[in-house]
C-alpha cells in the first residue's frame, strides 16, 4: 500500500472527528444564544427600572415645584 492510501476506517475516524467538532460548535452556539437572551432580559429589566426612576423624579419635581410656588 502507498502512504497516500486511505482505509475505510481512516475515513470513518475522520468523519467521526468532524461530527464531534460540529457537535461542539453547535453546543457553543446554543450556549451563546442563551447568554445573549439572558443579557437582553437583564437589559430590559434595567431599562424598565431607569424609566420608573425618571417617572418618579418627574413626579417628585412637579410636587416640589407646586409646594414651592404655593
Amino acid at each position: 500500500m502507498n502512504d497516500r492510501d486511505v482505509s475505510h476506517g481512516d475515513i470513518l475516524r475522520a468523519i467521526g472527528t468532524l461530527e464531534g467538532k460540529l457537535d461542539a460548535i453547535h453546543q457553543s452556539m446554543a450556549n451563546n444564544r442563551t447568554d445573549i437572551i439572558e443579557a437582553f432580559r437583564r437589559l430590559t429589566a434595567v431599562e424598565q427600572r431607569v424609566a420608573q426612576g425618571v417617572i418618579l423624579a418627574v413626579l417628585i419635581d412637579r410636587k416640589s415645584t407646586r409646594l414651592n410656588s404655593s
